[in-house]
């Protein structure tokens, strides 16, 4: 007995139709997909041990943060709550009475805003002990931030009537100018309770 043979018969694949799924698959992924911007903390890191030299600065010049192991807050001399700290530091930063316990104010010609009073040589300490949570840490670092934000856009306000993020970039300069932000990150504390 004979078997006819089947013949079997190749399909053709559309090269045309596979290379248009691929770029629509290819421009779905491109715009569904989102690129985070940076985050953290943005600082200036210090220069390499032994290329700087230490400077003095006066004490009335200087706000000590403080962060123990127990995320104790001691602002200054004082223990205060993180609700606290920001009014604490733009009180520091501005200086807007002139006190004698506050940082010193010097007068500066600053570009598009005339003579102004600023504290430029002011500086914030922020020191933690080693076993302080990272979220106080960050907790500490936002309100410090905000202090400095929210007198920059005072001073935006007051000036042009805008906020600070609505200022050209030569606006945003010179404000920057006026605060300056300054926080200096002191070494760990080795043990708890706020001792080295």
């Amino acid at each position: 007995m004979k078997m006819k043979r089947l013949q079997r018969t190749v399909t053709e694949i559309d090269i045309n139709l596979t290379t248009g799924i691929v770029f629509l698959l290819l421009v779905f992924f491109i715009v569904i997909t989102s690129v985070n911007p940076d985050q953290g903390l943005e600082r200036r890191l210090p220069p390499a041990i032994g290329k700087y030299t230490p400077i003095s600065v006066e004490p009335r010049n200087v706000l000590n943060v403080l962060l123990t192991d127990n995320d104790e807050l001691v602002c200054g001399n004082q223990i205060v709550g993180i609700g606290d700290l920001r009014e604490l530091a733009k009180q520091f930063i501005s200086n807007p009475q002139n006190d004698p316990k506050l940082p010193e104010k010097e007068v500066r010609n600053i570009n598009l805003l005339g003579k102004m009073a600023v504290t430029s040589k002011h500086v914030i300490s922020v020191q933690c002990g080693r076993e302080t949570t990272y979220q106080a840490y960050i907790d500490v670092q936002n309100e410090l931030i905000g202090a400095y934000n929210e007198l920059r856009n005072d001073l935006a306000q007051k000036k042009w009537n805008k906020k600070y993020m609505e200022l050209t970039p030569e606006q945003q300069k010179a404000v920057n100018s006026c605060y300056r932000i300054c926080i200096s990150e002191a070494e760990p504390l080795s043990r708890k309770g706020g001792g080295r």
